[in-house]
C-alpha cells in the first residue's frame, strides 16, 4: 500500500478489504488506489483504529465530496484485541469496519 499504482489494472476487482494495515501507512492518498482498482459499484471494507483514522478523515471527506465513493456502513465500536488485559497507563484500541462504494470508473494508467 506504500508504493502506487499498485500492480492491478483500474476497475478491476468487485471488493477490496484492508485490514489493520493503514495505521502502518503515512500517507492517506493511498485511498486513491483503493477507488482505482475497485470497480464503479464493488465495495472498499476498510478497518480503521479511533487513533488512526483522523490521518485519514480529510482524503476520505475529499473522495465522498468528488463522488468517486460513498460510505453505506460503519460497524459498531470493536475493542481490538479482546482477549488481552492492558496496563493502567495503556488505552484499549477500538475501531470499525468502514464500509464504502465506490462510484466512478477509474482512468486506466500504467502499472
Amino acid at each position: 500500500v506504500i508504493m502506487w499504482p499498485w500492480p492491478f489494472a483500474s476497475n478491476k476487482y468487485d471488493g477490496l478489504m484492508c485490514n489493520g494495515v493503514l495505521i502502518y501507512v503515512d500517507d492517506p492518498e493511498c485511498l486513491d488506489e483503493f477507488v482505482r482498482v475497485t470497480k464503479p459499484g464493488g465495495v472498499c471494507v476498510i478497518m480503521w483504529r479511533h487513533d488512526g483514522y483522523p490521518d485519514y478523515r480529510a482524503k476520505d471527506l475529499q473522495l465522498r465530496a468528488q463522488g468517486k465513493w460513498e460510505l453505506v456502513h460503519v460497524t459498531p465500536d470493536q475493542r481490538n484485541f479482546d482477549n488481552m488485559e492492558f496496563g493502567e497507563n495503556e488505552e484499549d484500541v477500538i475501531f470499525n469496519q468502514w464500509v464504502f462504494r465506490v462510484r466512478e470508473t477509474s482512468a486506466d494508467v500504467e502499472v
